[in-house]
């Protein structure tokens, strides 16, 4: 009977060690670090026909000191005093997790403008220093607007001159660099 406990005792034994040594071997990944992060930044972009002071705000989240990600805002000026609005998700990977860290950014989304809309991307790199960074790339816009003009008509029979108001659509596709300087938190 004793022999009998022995050998189902080692059987047993026998038939959990590879389940044991299994789980040791079985790495569980450490938890993700998710943390929530604002970006503010002002810069300019500029190419051979267009120039523009730009804010933006990035709201998001930052996995494992890394990979940040979020929705972004801005307002934008081009040189002839026309108002854009950015609307856009945005990606930053971090290549280091300490006080100085380089980067690689990007944007893609909308463009709002007072009379008309289009498509909004940027590509920059730049670093982090503490909360502080700087960043420069390349910028590429593509949207429609509507030029108004008034024009003097006449009536069929050539007397009676009245205005007339028309939009003509106007396509544009900036491309050109990026400086921009910002506050992270």
């Amino acid at each position: 009977m004793k022999s009998m406990k022995v050998t189902i005792a080692g059987l047993s034994l026998l038939f959990c060690m590879p389940l044991m040594q299994a789980q040791e071997q079985e790495e569980i990944p450490p938890p993700q670090h998710v943390k929530y992060t604002v970006i503010f930044e002002s810069g300019l972009t500029a190419n051979y026909a267009h120039f523009s002071m730009e804010h933006t705000v990035v709201n998001g989240i930052i996995l494992d000191g890394r990979h940040a990600i979020g929705l972004g805002l801005g307002i934008g000026v081009f040189g002839n005093d026309d108002i854009y609005t950015p609307v856009y998700v945005n990606y930053r990977h971090y290549f280091s997790v300490g006080k100085y860290a380089p980067f690689i950014n990007t944007a893609v989304g909308g463009l709002m403008l007072t009379n008309g809309g289009g498509f909004y991307s940027t590509l920059t790199a730049g670093f982090r220093k503490h909360k502080f960074s700087f960043s420069s790339g390349i910028f590429f816009m593509a949207y429609r607007y509507y030029e108004t003009y008034s024009r003097t008509v006449y009536d069929h029979d050539g007397f009676n001159p009245y205005q007339i108001t028309e939009k003509d659509p106007v396509d544009k596709f900036p491309l050109g660099v990026i400086v921009k300087v910002g506050v992270t938190f």
